[in-house]
């Protein structure tokens, strides 16, 4: 039997100099730094405490450059990107402008993400930075998204209504997700973080832009959602509940115009099902040039009784509701004031209660079951608030 010594030459290991490497190796480690030669999760603490400097430590040693980019990609806080705001526009085609909000010690670190995971002609071409030279307002990284209309057609084909070709057209889907996840909006999730305070999407008015925005914060958690549409019919109000599960969404605010739905009450208890906070700001018609101080008008539904509605939603999940509705405040009458004054401080609940209401309402400010409640009036305007005493500021604010 051939010895693999006799045929090959000498072994492996009788050409490995062992002596000489220990001797390279301690010569290495003499080289080093101090801070080179801290443990990695000791380091990545470091790094925490000033990410405006990964850049500079990158160029420091090839050691650092590894353990900051180590850092970036893998290891650094979930929340970078503070804020994202979308609003559809139209130009040849359906887009989407796109806004990132990043802290100005925490923006360095989200560039090097950039520049780690998209492309360098993505970078220079389609994300712009702006408001850099304003110290204490956030870097904004703007880009537009498009909204791919082809996927109006995979929701189609998901909920069975195209069965045809089925096989064939499954094939395309998974196709088309793969290179998906090499797209812009997808190496750009990448780069934002688990959690974001607060997005805001503007003037969506059909469910494709909700789609296009879904590719962007697939995955994230986020605490505030605003949703400004001068519109809302069943189909957004579905994305929206959607999107306030998935993403975990804590509080909401809307503002809208109309709602076209099938029954807009019903759609108000969901959404205080799933969030703790409900800020909606009620627009006037287009066309109106005063207060319609009497009539019972809010969130699409005329006349009704909203004070056993509020009561309910504010019995759910909800603790905060802060209503505007200055153009239609007959939507809350005296008597209704009346009878929110006396039932919501029963609830046994911390809540805060908000809303215009009917200028006739009667004045009070007093203090009932751990409760402060008030109503003022100029004669035009009128106000109310029942807040329980452990209430902050802060929690109905956006």
């Amino acid at each position: 039997m051939l010895s693999y010594r006799s045929e090959l030459g000498p072994s492996l290991l009788d050409m490995f100099d062992h002596s000489e490497t220990v001797r390279e190796t301690e010569a290495d480690f003499q080289n080093l730094s101090h801070f080179e030669l801290l443990p990695p999760d000791l380091t990545w603490a470091i790094i925490s405490l000033v990410p405006e400097a990964v850049f500079e430590l990158r160029l420091t040693c090839r050691t650092l450059q590894s353990r900051v980019d180590e850092f970036a990609l893998l290891r650094s806080p979930d929340s970078v990107v503070e804020e994202i705001s979308f609003a559809s526009f139209v130009v040849n085609q359906k887009w989407i402008a796109t806004a990132l909000y990043v802290p100005k010690q925490k923006s360095a670190l989200f560039e090097l993400r950039l520049k780690r995971r998209i492309a360098p002609v993505d970078l220079k071409m389609r994300i712009k930075r702006t408001h850099q030279e304003i110290d204490d307002h956030p870097n904004i990284y703007m880009l537009n998204i498009a909204v791919d209309s082809y996927q109006a057609f995979l929701d189609r084909l998901r909920a069975n209504e195209c069965p045809s070709n089925f096989t064939m057209i499954s094939r395309e889907i998974q196709k088309r997700e793969n290179l998906e996840s090499q797209t812009l909006p997808h190496r750009l999730r990448e780069c934002i973080g688990r959690r974001v305070e607060k997005i805001g999407m503007n003037h969506f008015h059909d469910r494709s832009a909700f789609v296009a925005a879904a590719k962007l914060i697939e995955g994230i958690a986020v605490k505030k959602l605003k949703i400004a549409n001068d519109i809302l019919s069943d189909d957004t109000i579905e994305i929206m509940l959607k999107t306030i599960r998935l993403h975990k969404v804590d509080e909401m605010y809307l503002s809208i115009r109309k709602v076209f739905s099938s029954d807009p009450v019903v759609a108000l208890l969901k959404i205080s099902s799933l969030v703790r906070t409900l800020n909606i700001f009620q627009a006037a018609e287009r066309t109106a040039v005063r207060i319609d101080r009497d009539r019972n008008y809010f969130f699409g539904a005329e006349n009704a009784d909203w004070a056993a509605v509020i009561q309910v939603m504010l019995s759910l999940k909800l603790e905060n509701l802060y209503i505007q509705n200055a153009w239609f405040p007959g939507y809350l009458s005296a008597h209704s004031v009346t009878a929110l004054e006396a039932t919501l401080p029963l609830l046994g609940k911390q809540i805060w209660f908000a809303s215009s209401c009917h200028p006739s309402s009667e004045e009070v400010d007093y203090m009932w079951n751990h409760h402060s409640i008030r109503v003022k009036s100029n004669g035009i305007i009128c106000f109310m608030e029942i807040k329980h005493l452990s209430a902050t500021s802060d929690k109905i604010a956006f």
